[in-house]
């Protein structure tokens, strides 16, 4: 089955809809139980160090299955059923989420227990997006692929602004943490019903790619998945482009506390608010970028040729906006600048997915894919350490924002004018580039 020769069935666009509103629920009610869990852990920790520590702890111990653990749950995804697969990954996800409910209710959830709960969780949910972010295009056509992946932007938008306020609500009713915790549980059963009454159709496995086969056949599947990477330079360069743009992002994420503290204080007080005041207001105006961003994205529908540039202009503008931010000690102009730079994400998003899903084949898109994610976020534990090392030497916050923001900036700005990039929409190229790179490894 490949690219060119598959139709995605007449009532997919509609199954995809049905499929995308569940999830949807079922990702908000995990950032909803997640919240909760984070202000249990709040409570539970003896001081802001502990916490700090705790938090972190729980990162780095959570990227083992999201970035790390990637390329074998692409291999299996690209090995079964994907429909099947999202469904046992979300009856499982609801009933582990059962746990802390009842460690909760007997007064027995600790901290060790929470991120072995929260490793399984992230682990079954690895699974869960792998096997969902490859059915796209199975269920999709090709000229609505932007759309889609638009709406899925929009999703991710409203799980960072919705939960907060949802779980505070629950928080004070009666049934409190547990309450939110249940909430999770709920979306869980939802999304299980409606994948066991909904047709995924899954691309047949490429040849020597079949269900049986041990640790060697998982990790010749890797390699497979490398390897159509390795042999396609542009989309090289377009996950260069992503890992410089992440790096810059990480740096926001640790050192936003610091520059709003610190660098938004004074501007703070002047109009009566606290650090966490301040904070709330970046925070909000950011999530509601990328809810402005995400409706647009489902509305225009996205480039269809040239979409390259739909990917480097809003980097280059994203990198600018960084510079902005690390410079601005006012809280308003700050969060001006979060909202424009966060509203550019589901753009660039949105054109980089319809450019993979487009050039890669449906039966290999798992492992591909999965290359793509340690790539690309990989560089985030390393961006943290760098980033933490630098501040502790006594490099200004501000300073290390707008330097990583200035990178993006020239690097995208060099690669509007690269060659292969401009040829990244021509699948007849890369895959005659692929073969040229595969005569010369095999003389």
């Amino acid at each position: 089955m490949t690219t060119q020769e598959y139709q995605p069935p007449a009532n997919g666009y509609r199954t995809f809809l049905i499929l995308w509103a569940t999830q949807s629920v079922s990702i908000i009610g995990t950032a909803v139980a997640w919240f909760a869990l984070i202000v249990w852990l709040t409570e539970h920790s003896a001081s802001q160090e502990e916490l700090g520590a705790r938090l972190a702890f729980i990162g780095l111990v959570t990227s083992i299955p999201t970035v790390f653990l990637a390329p074998i749950i692409g291999a299996f995804v690209d090995r079964h059923d994907r429909r099947r697969i999202m469904l046992v990954a979300d009856s499982l996800s609801g009933c582990v989420s059962l746990v802390p409910i009842a460690l909760l209710a007997t007064n027995q959830l600790s901290f060790p227990l929470l991120v072995a709960f929260q490793f399984v969780y992230l682990l079954l949910g690895a699974f869960h997006s792998a096997a969902f972010e490859t059915s796209y295009a199975m269920l999709v056509p090709e000229k609505q692929l932007g759309r889609a992946n638009g709406m899925m932007q929009t999703v991710f938008s409203l799980a960072a602004v919705v939960p907060p306020a949802l779980a505070a609500i629950l928080l004070a009713l009666p049934t409190g943490i547990i309450g939110a915790l249940l909430v999770d549980v709920a979306s869980f059963v939802l999304a299980a019903l409606t994948l066991a009454f909904l047709r995924i159709p899954s691309p047949r496995p490429a040849e020597a790619h079949t269900a049986a086969g041990g640790p060697r056949a998982y990790l010749a599947d890797i390699r497979t998945g490398a390897r159509f990477v390795w042999d396609r330079r542009p989309i090289i360069w377009l996950l260069a482009t992503f890992a410089v743009y992440n790096a810059g992002v990480t740096a926001l994420t640790v050192l936003q506390p610091a520059i709003v503290r610190y660098q938004q204080g004074a501007s703070a007080s002047t109009l009566g608010l606290e650090f966490a005041g301040a904070l709330a207001i970046n925070e909000a105006a950011a999530g509601l970028g990328g809810i402005v961003g995400g409706v647009l994205i489902p509305t225009w529908g996205g480039l269809r040729r040239k979409r390259i540039y739909g990917v480097l202009v809003p980097i280059l503008v994203a990198g600018a906006l960084q510079m902005l931010y690390g410079w601005s000690a006012w809280v308003w102009v700050s969060a001006a600048v979060l909202f424009a730079w966060v509203m550019l994400e589901p753009v660039m998003n949105s054109h980089s997915q319809a450019i993979w899903q487009t050039h890669t084949p449906r039966e290999m898109q798992g492992r591909v894919f999965a290359v793509r994610r340690v790539i690309a976020w990989g560089v985030r534990p390393l961006a943290t350490v760098v980033v933490g090392v630098l501040t502790a030497r006594g490099v200004d916050a501000g300073i290390v924002v707008v330097a990583l923001g200035l990178l993006t900036v020239v690097w995208c700005g060099v690669n509007l004018f690269n060659p292969q990039l401009a040829h990244i929409d021509d699948k007849g190229y890369l895959d005659e580039y692929a073969a040229r790179r595969q005569t010369v490894a095999e003389t």
